[in-house]
Order: C-alpha cells, then structure tokens, then sequence
C-alpha cells in the first residue's frame, strides 16, 4: 500500500518537471526583419533622398474643385511632399492579416496588388509594377471615413516621370470638394 503513494508523488513530480521544462523552452520567433509585403514608406524614403540630393524640379497642375493653377517648384520638401505616401505602411503588426496579395506578370514584369480584406482599413488597395526588378509605378487607394467625413485618394508616383494625386472629400450638409495634383518632374 505504501507504493501507490510513492508511485503517485513520482507522476507528480514527473508531470510537474515536464511542464517546467517546456515552460523554459523558448519559441523561435519570426524573423522581425523579414515584411510580408512591399515596404512603401522605406521605397519612398529612399525616393525622396534621391530627388533631394538631384534637386529635381517639378512642373506642377493643381486643381481645387473648378479652379486650375499651375507651377514650376524648384525647391521642394520631398518629405512633405511625399508624406502621404510614407504613411502607407501595410508592415505594422496590426495589419499582418488585413491583405490579400495578388501578382500576375512575366519573368520580366511583375504587378504585386494588395487589397484590404475589409472596409475598415484606411489603405484600401496597393499595386506595384515592376520591370527587370526595378519598380515602374505604384498605384494607392485611401479611404477614411467617420461621422463627420469621408474622404477618398488615390495616389499613382512613376519613378522620373512624376506623380498623381486626387481626392474627394464629403462633408454631410456641404457640397463634395474635389482636388487633383498632377506632377511632372523636369
């Protein structure tokens, strides 16, 4: 009778130094480096060191709702230019699962296309065209709404040609408001 008792303190400690073991194992986490997706914000930091140090100038077509103006920009802030661009990081944790990824092409031409899984995120559809490796054009679509507004852009930028970006913004109570910039880089 006396051997149950050992027996079963022996399972106990038996059980409870197993789950000390696995406890201490340590998982292997992914690769923090590695993105799932293209990362837009580190291509357009880049763009923007580029165009900086080249002081590239631009030739400018502004339009707001039914007035046009246009203009030649010779010192630019890349980085405020391009700040609506940088915003569109499809790489933060929270978003790892929001996109379904696409890609169709050659061996010498590739369009990777991104789209939000639902209506809740703001970068809604991304595609990105490459030839022999190098990025050609990429193509985004914004869309932030609330109670008080919505408001949809799409942004298109082609590596030394320029740029595009249009807007619509909805007020309730107030009549649309329509913006468009088209940017050519001398």
């Amino acid at each position: 009778m006396l051997r149950f008792p050992i027996h079963r303190m022996t399972l106990m400690l038996i059980l409870i130094s197993v789950m000390c073991l696995t406890s201490c194992i340590q998982v292997k986490e992914p690769d923090s480096g590695a993105k799932p997706f293209f990362d837009i914000p580190a291509y357009f930091n880049a763009e923007i060191a580029h165009l900086t140090s080249t002081q590239q100038k631009v030739n400018k077509r502004i339009t707001l709702d039914d007035r046009t103006e246009s203009e030649q920009e010779l010192n630019i802030n890349w980085k405020l230019e391009f700040h609506v661009f940088t915003e569109c990081d499809l790489n933060v944790p929270a978003l790892r699962d929001a996109y379904r990824t696409d890609s169709s092409g050659t061996s010498g031409n590739l369009i990777i296309s991104y789209h939000a899984k639902d209506n809740d995120t703001k970068v809604r559809e991304v595609s990105i065209t490459f030839e022999n490796n190098q990025v050609t054009s990429i193509r985004i679509e914004l869309i932030t709404s609330s109670n008080l507004y919505s408001l949809k852009r799409e942004l298109s930028y082609t590596p030394g040609s320029g740029y595009h970006m249009e807007g619509e913004r909805q007020v309730p109570g107030l009549d649309p408001s329509h913006y468009m910039i088209d940017a050519t880089f001398q």
